[in-house]
């Protein structure tokens, strides 16, 4: 049994304005993220990759930083992708959790809403999607090929009805890639301690 993991780390900070004359609270948001693409096993290797079609995108090895300004509502091109990198088709998942931090303290801020932070364009007739709390699985239900690349999503934001509480917080949108052999995957998925079973050739969800 082998495995491959992966991680991807998106950091949302929130600002704020005063519009004095009308008393309204205005947020905008500016965006940046982080990613850890290095892990092999054997001859067993997933990547995560992104990209990203926004005009004020600049793209380092750390991420991608957005240096325009964003109201709630806006959504922003960001295409994250898992690729087969390695000899052996293999089973995959990608773990998604969302939630809110206090830069100050390095927490989870009490009394936040991770549903207001929203992927975008994701084809859930792809996978098995079983949701624990903050954590969502993605679980690809056909073995992804040699070479072959499966996107997640491809543009996030940050919901219309975002309510004062999360101003000044940073929403992190933390992405895990697992994957293990199609040879023998019975077995491995089963080793796994996954949501799923392998039926036939494709990932079904396992009753309690």
């Amino acid at each position: 049994m082998k495995k491959s993991k992966k991680t991807l780390l998106l950091l949302l900070s929130i600002f704020s304005v005063v519009a004095i004359t009308a008393s309204l609270t205005i947020a905008w948001f500016s965006a940046q993220d982080t990613a850890t693409n290095i892990a092999t096993m054997g001859n067993m290797d997933v990547e995560i990759t992104e990209s990203s079609t926004e005009p004020d995108a600049v793209i380092t090895e750390n991420g991608i930083t957005y240096t325009d300004p964003r109201m709630p509502g806006d959504s922003l091109s960001k295409v994250i992708r898992a690729v087969n990198t390695g000899n052996q088709e293999l089973y995959i998942r990608f773990v998604v959790t969302k939630a809110w931090y206090d830069a100050d303290t390095g927490l989870v801020a009490p009394g936040t809403d991770p549903s207001f932070i929203e992927l975008l364009n994701i084809d859930a007739s792809k996978y098995v999607v079983v949701t624990e709390g903050n954590t969502t699985y993605y679980y690809l239900k056909a073995p992804l090929a040699a070479g072959a690349t499966d996107m997640l999503f491809d543009s996030f934001k940050i919901a219309e009805a975002t309510t004062n509480a999360h101003i000044g917080l940073q929403a992190r949108i933390m992405v895990t890639t697992d994957a293990v052999q199609y040879d023998h995957g019975v077995d491995a998925v089963a080793a796994q301690g996954w949501h799923v079973h392998v039926d036939a050739i494709t990932l079904e969800l396992t009753s309690n």
